[in-house]
């Protein structure tokens, strides 16, 4: 009688320890993703629905703003109801218009980018122009 003897086949040991690690790092390296991605998806957001002296602390974060002045402040809604001037020709809907009369100053702020988009000084001709569009 012949007996065959069959060869061990080598099989990697599986580490529960470290695939529970994997599995947890990959997890938490997820909701960190999506934390961030809620977060900046709802920034901007949030921005949209607040009032004026939330606008005016966020612009001032960007630029220096006049503190012994409070401006008019007015969200674009129609862009072509805006007079055809310089200051104008980057403004987009939902954009906020800053107007310091006392300190002649016009500034465009774009929320969903976080940005300025427009400062410029307030001349005679364009004071009436940026303070009746509301």
């Amino acid at each position: 009688m012949i007996v065959v003897m069959q060869d061990e086949v080598w099989r990697p040991k599986v580490s529960w320890r470290w695939l529970f690690i994997g599995a947890a790092g990959t997890a938490c390296l997820f909701a960190i993703g999506l934390a961030v991605w809620w977060l900046m998806s709802h920034r901007s957001a949030n921005l949209q629905t607040s009032d004026p002296k939330v606008v005016v602390a966020v612009v001032n974060k960007l630029y220096k703003l006049p503190a012994d002045e409070t401006p008019t402040v007015a969200r674009i809604k129609d862009t072509q109801k805006l007079p055809s001037q310089s200051f104008y020709k980057d403004a987009k809907t939902g954009d906020y218009l800053l107007v310091y009369s006392g300190a002649k100053l016009a500034v465009l702020y774009r929320p969903s980018e976080g940005r300025l988009i427009t400062v410029a000084p307030i001349t005679q001709g364009t004071t009436n122009a940026a303070s009746t569009k509301k």
